[in-house]
């Protein structure tokens, strides 16, 4: 007779609930941080004047990667992208005259950390509404790149960046 796995399933929830413990407490006695990069699959940081590359999308549109790379902030689940522990991230392209380029609505993404302790996520898909960049009948140069965090413990991190687009 083959052993069964099912009662180590049955531990599964219990185990990953141990995951989700955030001590909101031992956070609150950390300074919470942000910082905006782009990346589909990796964090890349952005400094003031850098252009954000435009991808085309499967629908004839563009977006631009929004990444994040965040301290003092409850990551959420360790395995799940759209876990409701998670952090919910928003992303918006603001062009000098105060038109939104770009905007995505708050989503829960998967954290991982980083060689510092840091957490980060990347692939957020900021689609962009219409002529932007060099493109004719866009908004004037240069954007406000954002992006705003706010984990479970209610802790809200922001940051910006003035990019160009090509």
């Amino acid at each position: 007779m083959r052993p069964t796995l099912l009662p180590l399933a049955a531990l599964l929830p219990a185990v990953l609930a141990g995951c989700m413990d955030t001590d909101c407490g031992a956070l609150a006695q950390e300074d919470a941080s942000v910082e905006i990069g782009w990346g589909e699959d990796e964090f890349h940081p952005l400094a003031d004047g850098d252009v954000v590359d435009l991808y085309a999308g499967s629908q004839g549109g563009h977006h631009v990667w929004g990444a994040a790379r965040t301290a003092g902030i409850a990551r959420g689940h360790p395995f799940y992208p759209y876990d409701e522990h998670n952090p919910l991230v928003s992303f918006s392209l603001v062009a000098a005259d105060g038109t939104v380029v770009a905007e995505t609505y708050p989503d829960r993404f998967l954290f991982r950390e980083d060689e510092d302790g840091r957490g980060w996520m990347s692939g957020a898909r900021v689609i962009v509404y219409g002529p932007s960049g060099t493109e004719e009948g866009a908004p004037p140069l240069p954007y406000t790149f954002s992006v705003r965090v706010e984990d479970t413990c209610g802790r809200v991190v922001e940051d910006e960046r003035v990019v160009d687009l090509p």
